[in-house]
């Protein structure tokens, strides 16, 4: 395995919680369907308040807000760039290389 694969596979595993596919998160759900509810629960809550003026910006800083502001009382590295390849379920994101401004 390359250097770049090892950490970036390094950096990917630093965001589950030890021996699971749960993401760390700030409530501390250690269940799937608790932290999948609970998105969707923060999620819904944070569009009905309206999203921050840059979040309006068609830009990598824009759309770096919206994650923010969505996510940030979930995840500690919400709105931060991701430096590893990761998706949902069977979707993957795009690679970090093919992100940014």
């Amino acid at each position: 395995m390359s250097d770049r694969k090892a950490a970036e596979r390094a950096a990917f595993e630093r965001v589950f919680y030890p021996d699971s596919r749960v993401l760390v998160n700030e409530l501390g759900l250690r269940d799937a369907a608790s932290l999948d509810a609970a998105e969707r629960l923060f999620t819904a809550t944070r569009i009905e308040e309206g999203m921050p003026a840059r979040a309006s910006e068609p830009t990598y800083a824009g759309f770096k807000a919206i994650h923010h502001h969505l996510f940030q009382g979930l995840y500690a590295w919400a709105g931060q760039d991701r430096t590893y390849t990761t998706g949902r379920g069977p979707t993957p994101f795009a690679p970090p290389e093919q992100i940014g401004p």
